[in-house]
């Protein structure tokens, strides 16, 4: 036998690294070569690991030798060596949103005040985060943030705390983690690391809906609407692979491609099958409208219900046709919007034009506090004070 030339500390492929995770109704038991990963998803998702489940889903992620892939499900992912650790965790957390079955997951962050839930919806880099620290420092309790599941029997928000991505500087500043931080970079943040009292540790139902997106106004969710794609691959081979129905190349640049999509032509299940078997792609989604953080206090326009309820369910993040939710449905993805309604569709609803965090988190607590404990009629919006509600 010949020497063992491996360097010290790493991780032996014949012996993998194990982490089960038990997130929300997802049970997945990691095993894999690579220990960046593993720190990763200590860092990440430690909350949510556990000694050992029965029935868990087997996901293996191999480094080495050859190619780097992952495995579950019988099917089987190459990923990009450039970036084949942020894959493995997109991947392993897709996974895990592809079992559950019980909870709808909304791209949202959620907030606990007086027993009910705020819920801050909106794309990728719209400022949710930020917005959910100022909100605790107001008052709230962080229930979720970035992703929200509502549990569909009893309807509330239940408590979801993976650590908290924060890319912006005003973020860190709330975050008490570095004061004159104004680096753009993510930095991954655990939830107990914040004062104490700022956590809620029970669900809540829906008390009201707030949507950012980056706009001045409310947007038509029957317009096309933005969509990004990141990339370590060619941009030019990527676009021309996404020629497809109600989807539209409106900008390129080094590792990532805009598009528009039309709602009412979009394939979703065709665009999803590109994005998911292109081993270059390391994120997609529903894109703010701007990225320019205005100065003042936000202003809270009126939104419809019915719209609330449309722009929601085209970033509902368990809404793959290949999922388990959908499958439960009878595989109709229609029968979400219905499933929707049904936990929100009570909801007061309103668009928010966000300005400096702080300031914008006083005029939302102010807001909230104002609206009945119950339940507006569906398909109204709760109006920010001074203004109306409209049908």
């Amino acid at each position: 036998m010949g020497p063992d030339t491996r360097q010290p500390g790493a991780p032996d492929p014949q012996r993998p690294l194990r982490r089960v995770l038990e997130m929300l109704d997802a049970r997945l038991a990691v095993l894999t070569d690579g220990a960046e990963l593993v720190a990763r998803i200590d860092a990440e998702l430690g909350r949510f690991v556990r000694d050992d489940l029965p029935d868990a889903t087997p996901f293996e992620v191999r480094f080495k030798p050859g190619p780097p892939r992952a495995a579950v499900h019988g099917e089987t992912f190459v990923l990009d060596p450039g970036a084949a650790v942020d894959q493995a965790f997109g991947r392993l957390f897709r996974a895990a949103l592809d079992e559950t079955t019980r909870h709808l997951v909304l791209h949202a962050a959620a907030l606990e005040r007086d027993g009910r839930a705020l819920l801050v919806a909106g794309p990728s880099h719209s400022g949710k985060t930020t917005l959910a620290l100022a909100l605790v420092r107001a008052g709230f309790r962080l229930l979720s943030d970035d992703f929200t599941p509502i549990e569909r029997r009893r309807g509330v928000v239940v408590p979801f705390l993976k650590a908290l991505g924060i890319r912006h500087g005003p973020g860190r500043r709330l975050a008490a983690l570095a004061p004159h931080a104004d680096a753009a970079d993510r930095v991954a943040v655990d939830a107990g690391a914040l004062p104490d009292g700022s956590l809620a540790d029970a669900p809540a139902p829906p008390g009201a809906i707030v949507l950012c997106d980056g706009g001045e106004a409310p947007p038509d969710p029957t317009a096309a609407y933005p969509f990004s794609v990141v990339t370590t691959g060619p941009v030019e081979r990527l676009a021309t692979r996404l020629a497809l129905p109600g989807v539209t190349v409106r900008g390129t640049a080094p590792g990532e491609l805009s598009l528009m999509l039309d709602p009412m032509r979009i394939d979703a299940h065709a665009l999803d099958e590109v994005l998911e078997s292109d081993p270059h792609v390391l994120e997609y989604g529903v894109a703010p409208r701007s990225l320019v953080r205005r100065a003042g206090d936000g202003r809270l326009l009126p939104l419809r219900g019915r719209d609330a309820l449309l722009l929601l369910l085209r970033d509902l993040q368990n809404r793959r046709r290949g999922g388990a939710l959908v499958a439960s449905l009878g595989g109709d993805p229609a029968r979400l919007a219905l499933e929707l309604a049904r936990v929100i569709g009570r909801c007061p609803c309103a668009f928010l034009v966000a300005g400096e965090p702080e300031p914008t988190a006083e005029r939302l607590r102010a807001w909230f506090d104002q609206l009945p404990a119950g339940a507006a009629p569906s398909g109204r919006s709760g109006a920010a004070p001074g203004s109306t509600s409209s049908r």
